[in-house]
């Protein structure tokens, strides 16, 4: 994209430097004029007030005319600049720089460190250019380096400067992945000579030195950084650094280089960037597996269904998941986990299958159907885990997919064969033993068993070494647990604590008493493996981890604290005991996120469970989960309107399938409060995140109702008429939301806000422009009544939209102004987005690439938000602008990626909105019959005159889509026309695709 209004660039990134579009420089001079610059810079594409920039530019002693003065300094200002005043526009009460993001040297900075990034762990050699391409941007010193007096750009500029550190660090991460050692030790010594106090620069220093053979220079740099910290700061080195330390003098091999691989493609992405499918980070490596996984690929190319089984511990989990990660190239639509463990009833598996592929329920559908509208013309696989305990209902949903879906494969794990018709059935080992009588190291490390054993062993403890002293109680402990590989990372995480006889010993002896004599012997092993490993703990480890069993999904510390402490469990002994727990491998810390999230595997969660159960405590559990929940949703309800919105969403997003327990338990416990609670506290996070699960959570709670006083009811009515909005249901969408405002009005309740969002929503797809302006106005009117702030962006990005679709662009424009103004003083990336969109659609006539500008804007506060729905949203309507512009291709592209998001959330009101928007486009490409066959349906859906849509753009399009009868001639025109009126709505979207995949693949238009 180019440089925006008038094209120039502006540099921070050191001293202030200005260029026109060919490169020449523009003085800007004086130091006032400078500082006036750069604050427009900082505050660029929002209006600066003058009394803002008067106590900028003159702090406590203004001149008698400070705002006269101010207005001179713009001017000379302009004339520096070379501006007409396009660029430094005079708004209400102040100033505004207009200034596209590729303008200003420290946003193509940003972007440029977040792509490299992105890419570090899979193309450091990649990442390693970008970062240092992106690093000689910057012309010595800080940015914004001359404004040392003024409180905001010195904010600003230290902000910039850890961004440039954190990239600094992030390329000699990328050369010690690469190996050259050399290299990273040559920029360490730039690094350090500039932020000499930066424990990451010394860390890496060490590790490059040690790598490169020169272990005493590499302990002689942390002795000299500790002499530095103490001499300048009073302070010692993280405990981090010193282990580092430790580690390097005993030699720890872990610290060794890895291999140099070459780098791995990422996985299929649509344009958005987002990876296809969700398979988690792997926490621990996979070993001793690679003969199966090397058969396995093979087999599942060539079969719908494959199911390992074996008892559990076996592996099947970690085996199925390295299947689907070296699977991603064959499957270009992605590779999907849904784990079932979780889920305890029958009926809930059908609907977390959809959960977890990202479909959600359709209107008049069952889940199963909607599943297989989405699925049906796709390549995809589906990894189903633990499926053993829910075999009726699961196996109903893979019969149904296979029928239907050809290009679907599934990989099951379940402890016995599924029994479906198809199903190829790979009974799973235990890894391989060595000999009984093995005493060479050499030989034994030959059994995958035997390398299970030992990396987990040193793991636990980095002085372990298997040689001739240790290799026989090594090979006696593997074969005593027959090669499981569970059983062998309980084991080997006690070698921390005992010594390895001592551990073979325990295992000869109260182990065999653990052992039953009915059943599958492995299954035994295990149960006697995880019984043993749980008779070790201490009886507060033991209490915390039963307890820990009653989560779904994964949870933090704090978390636990609020589920499990009590006076056996104390709140502040939980993260000793965690601690643990996590050293003896019966719990997965995964220290990758922030902060850690722990989990239990399925095989020690389920023994946890037993336990919990037996002692007669699980409901005390189950009830204060469910209590947790809600609290979280409710704290959750709040954080979602301000500047923590990404950390709120995130936490939502993995605690759902937690959620969906505790909603359960509460409507089985007959707890109305808490079942409308556990829908109303997350609605929002459901609507940007299309997780419109929630809505049937809403539905199901309205049915067992008993009272109709509730305080809560008008808000679950209004999320239940959300809900029935974006499947296209209208009809029941008004009378759900007219119930809403009833029963708030029969209980004396102030505004909810939502009923009155879901009938201007109705209004505005009907076309009925009178009644949605009315209901517009009186949200906003509630909205401002009510102090909340972001509620209040929400109801003037709705209202400006509306009025920019019926022509009042000055009104419409006031409106989005107002509400980007707010939504930038409360930092809400959702509401920043949401007036971004509403203000671009203002400029789509006048100023197209500004209003391309604002919607890219808009799609990248959403993303930082994980709000799916605002950047599906913006997303449409750069469609319309591609069209406006003649990039037809690209508008096809972008169409197909956002009628794809659309119809996996089953959002019908917003997929007939971009359907019309194809439409046009395939009718100004010359492919008039797939037009005329689209705009059939969309008219068939009541959909043609639907807002929102730029007025003009609406003009624009339908006087394109008139001239097509004249264009085909009446037969051919009655005909399409009759094909798109008799097909249903997935059969519509299908054939869409199809013609964006013709189109795009080059074929010839028909009709042309």
């Amino acid at each position: 994209m180019g440089k925006g209004v008038g094209a120039m660039e502006i540099r921070v990134l050191g001293p202030l430097e200005v260029t026109s579009a060919h490169g020449v420089p523009r003085a800007v001079r004086g130091a006032r004029r400078r500082l006036l610059l750069a604050t427009l810079v900082l505050h660029r594409n929002t209006a600066c007030g003058t009394d803002h920039l008067v106590d900028v530019l003159f702090g406590q002693d203004p001149p008698a005319r400070a705002g006269g003065t101010v207005q001179s300094y713009v001017s000379r200002l302009r004339s520096d600049l070379g501006d007409d005043g396009s660029r430094l526009q005079t708004r209400h009460g102040g100033y505004q720089l207009v200034l596209d993001p590729d303008a200003l040297d420290s946003v193509r900075f940003e972007r440029q460190v977040a792509a490299a990034l992105d890419v570090l762990g899979r193309d450091p050699r990649r990442a390693a250019d970008l970062l240092g391409e992106a690093l000689r941007w910057w012309s010595g010193g800080r940015a914004f380096t001359e404004f040392v007096d003024d409180l905001a750009l010195q904010a600003e500029s230290t902000r910039l400067e850890e961004v440039r550190q954190r990239a600094a660090e992030a390329r000699v991460d990328a050369l010690l992945a690469l190996a050259d050692h050399a290299g990273a030790i040559d920029e360490l010594e730039t690094c350090i000579a500039s932020w000499p106090l930066r424990e990451g620069f010394r860390a890496q220093q060490m590790l490059a030195l040690y790598r490169s053979g020169r272990q005493p220079e590499a302990l002689r740099a942390f002795h000299r950084f500790r002499s530095d910290l103490g001499d300048q700061l009073g302070l010692e080195p993280s405990d981090a650094l010193a282990d580092l330390e430790a580690r390097m003098v005993r030699t720890d091999p872990t610290l060794d280089a890895p291999p140099v691989a070459a780098p791995i493609g990422p996985p299929p992405v649509p344009a958005d960037g987002t990876p296809m499918g969700n398979l988690p980070r792997r926490v621990t490596a996979l070993l001793g597996r690679d003969v199966e996984l090397s058969q396995l690929g093979e087999v599942l190319a060539t079969v719908p269904l494959l199911t390992l089984t074996g008892p559990g511990g076996v592996g099947k989990t970690r085996l199925a998941m390295q299947l689907g990660e070296r699977s991603t190239d064959a499957h270009p639509d992605g590779v999907w986990l849904c784990d079932l463990a979780p889920i305890r009833e029958d009926a809930l598996v059908a609907e977390a299958v959809t959960t977890a592929l990202d479909v959600q329920r359709r209107q008049d559908r069952t889940t199963i159907e909607g599943l297989i509208e989405v699925l049906q013309s796709r390549r995809l696989l589906i990894v189903l885990d633990n499926c053993e305990h829910v075999l009726a209902p699961i196996r109903e949903v893979i019969e149904a997919v296979l029928r239907a879906c050809p290009d679907v494969r599934i990989v099951a794990t379940s402890r016995e064969p599924l029994g479906v018709d198809g199903e190829t059935v790979w009974p799973l080992g235990p890894l391989p033993l060595p000999r009984a009588d093995e005493t060479d190291p050499v030989m034994a490390m030959e059994s995958p068993a035997v390398r299970l054993f030992v990396a987990r062993a040193t793991s636990a403890h980095p002085g372990f070494r298997l040689d001739e002293a240790t290799v026989s109680s090594v090979v006696e402990i593997c074969r005593r647990l027959d090669g499981l590989p569970l059983a062998l990372e309980l084991a080997a995480a006690r070698v921390r604590s005992m010594t390895l006889p001592d551990l073979a010993d325990e295992l000869s002896s109260d182990f065999r008493i653990l052992v039953t004599s009915a059943g599958d012997p492995r299954h035994q092993t295990l149960e006697a493996t995880v019984a043993w490993s749980y008779q070790l703990l201490g009886v507060a480890e033991q209490a915390l981890f039963d307890r820990l069993s009653v989560f779904a999904g994964s949870f933090t510390v704090d978390d636990i604290e609020y589920v499990c402490a009590d006076a056996t469990v104390s709140a502040e002994g939980i993260r000793g005991l965690l601690a643990a727990l996590v050293d003896k491998s019966m719990v997965v810390a995964d220290i990758s996120r922030s902060p850690t999230r722990y989990s239990l595997l399925e095989t020690l969660r389920q023994f946890g469970g037993a336990r919990l159960r037996d002692a007669g405590c699980a409901d005390v559990l189950q009830e204060r989960h469910a209590l947790w929940a809600i609290d979280l949703v409710e704290h959750a309800e709040v954080g979602l309107g301000g500047p923590d919105e990404p950390v709120w969403m995130s936490r939502l997003d993995d605690t759902f399938a937690d959620l969906r327990i505790a909603h359960r338990w509460m409507l089985t416990q007959g707890d109305e409060d808490g079942a409308l609670r556990l829908v109303v506290g997350p609605r929002e996070f459901a609507f940007r995140r299309m997780r419109y699960e929630l809505f049937s959570w809403a539905e199901t709670t309205l049915d067992l109702l008993t009272t109709d006083d509730h305080p809560l009811l008008p808000m679950a009515l209004a999320t239940a008429a959300y809900g029935r909005f974006v499947r296209g249901d209208l009809d029941a969408a008004v009378s759900l939301a007219e119930r809403s405002l009833e029963a708030e009005e029969r209980l004396g309740l102030p505004s909810c806000g939502l009923h009155s969002r879901t009938l201007g929503n109705v209004f505005y797809y009907r076309g009925q422009t009178f009644e949605a302006a009315e209901t517009c106005q009186r949200t906003v009117g509630a909205a401002r009544a009510s102090g909340d702030d972001a509620r209040l962006a929400h109801a003037l990005y709705m209202a400006s939209v509306g009025l920019a679709s019926d022509a009042r662009t000055e009104a419409s424009r006031l409106l989005a102004d107002e509400a980007v103004t707010l939504a930038r003083r409360i930092g809400n990336p959702t509401s920043l987005a949401s007036a971004l969109y509403a203000r671009a659609l203002t400029l789509e006539a006048i100023d197209p690439d500004r209003a391309t500008s604002m919607l890219e804007e808009s799609i990248a506060h959403g993303t930082a938000a994980g709000n799916r729905w605002i950047v599906a949203f913006a997303k449409t309507e750069l469609v319309s602008l591609a069209g406006r512009r003649g990039d037809l291709d690209g508008a096809l592209r972008l169409a197909r990626e956002v009628i794809d998001m659309w119809h996996r959330a089953g959002d019908w009101a917003n997929q007939w909105l971009t359907l019309r928007h194809v439409a046009g486009v395939l009718a100004q490409r010359g492919d008039h019959e797939a037009a005329t066959v689209l705009h059939a349906a969309v008219r068939l859906a009541s959909a043609e005159l639907a807002m929102p849509i730029e007025a003009s753009d609406l003009r624009r399009v339908g006087a394109i889509l008139e001239q097509l009868p004249s264009e085909l001639g009446h037969d051919r025109y009655a005909a399409a026309e009759a094909r798109g009126a008799a097909m249903g709505a997935d059969t519509v979207v299908r054939s869409t695709l199809e013609v964006i995949d013709r189109v795009l693949g080059g074929a010839e238009p028909h009709g042309a």
